[in-house]
């Protein structure tokens, strides 16, 4: 006959299914832990990559503003210089407005070299207007600027001369 008694199998049978539960929780919260790390490590580097995007994109952005406002300024000061030596008189109206608005757009985006070639060509140009100036140091600092100009935007030097 069995000398056993009834619970000690049912204690044994009780203790197996706590054992699996047990296990099986313990399983499952691991995994989960370890997924929530893997997820929280790649989504920050979705973060990381996502900021980088948008760095570049702001610097690209930057960048054809600072090309479009070093070409408008240009623009601008070639008609004021051909306007004031007598050259273009039927586009001489309202040049110094137009060349000022596009000095204080050159102001907010120009690298301060590029700014102080721009600022040292716009005044010559204003002497030259008043009398007080004179074209060939107009033209020096014209080239200067262009040259201040390319090397901001990184205009290759073998394409300076072209």
């Amino acid at each position: 006959m069995n000398s056993l008694p009834i619970w000690v199998p049912l204690i044994v049978a009780g203790l197996g299914v706590l054992g699996t539960v047990v296990g099986t929780l313990a399983g499952v919260l691991v995994t989960q832990r370890r997924s929530d790390r893997r997820e929280r490590e790649s989504w920050e580097r979705e973060r990381v990559r996502e900021r980088e995007l948008w760095v570049r994109d702001d610097m690209l952005r930057t960048f054809e503003q600072r090309r479009d406002a070093y070409a408008d300024f240009y623009s601008s000061l070639r008609i004021a210089y051909l306007a004031v030596i007598g050259i273009g008189e039927e586009r001489a109206d309202g040049w110094e407005r137009e060349l000022e608005r596009k000095y204080d757009k050159l102001r907010l985006y120009a690298s301060p070299e590029v700014f102080r070639a721009a600022d040292e060509a716009f005044t010559e140009c204003r002497l030259l207007a008043s009398g007080r100036g004179s074209a060939q140091e107009y033209d020096d600092l014209e080239d200067a600027f262009i040259e201040a100009v390319r090397r901001d935007i990184g205009v290759p030097r073998d394409l300076w001369s072209a």
